[in-house]
């Protein structure tokens, strides 16, 4: 019983230094913690940095090779103008109509009435061939005795 009581009183002053180390322990951690979220954040900005260079070197590298496309477009276009006289010939100038250019009205007429009667002619001819009415007595395909007749 004795011994338990030593024990029991040792209990409180062993929990209150393991208390006070874990706390010691929590704000080791609670620094090193701040530590790399303040290292992650300057490594991000160094990438959004190094990102943005880079952007912005692919940007004006497009644009210096267009300016270069242009120059050379454009000391092209000066040699072709400074000796275009010498490279072409005019064969034959360009003259202007002595009437305007319309529609022929006479054979766009002629054209529509040749193709509106060629479609008449088909059309009766079809309607003709489909028609299945009887008039006199040989249109009966059946060799029968006629009765009587409708009029």
């Amino acid at each position: 019983a004795e011994q338990v009581k030593q024990v029991a009183n040792r209990i409180p002053a062993t929990l209150e230094s393991n208390i006070r180390r874990l706390e010691s322990q929590k704000g080791d951690l609670n620094e090193q913690k701040e530590r790399v979220v303040d290292n992650m954040q300057q490594f991000f900005v160094a990438n959004q940095r190094a990102t943005s260079q880079q952007t912005d070197f692919s940007i004006f590298e497009g644009l210096q090779s267009e300016m270069r496309v242009k120059l050379e477009q454009a000391k092209v276009a000066r040699d072709i103008g400074q000796h275009a006289a010498d490279q072409f010939m005019i064969i034959d100038a360009a003259t202007v109509p002595d009437e305007p250019i319309t529609p022929n009205k006479p054979l766009i007429l002629a054209i529509g009435l040749l193709v509106g009667l060629i479609m008449a002619v088909v059309a009766s001819s079809a309607a003709e061939m489909m028609d299945t009415t009887l008039r006199n007595e040989e249109d009966i395909p059946y060799q029968k005795p006629i009765i009587a007749y409708l009029s």
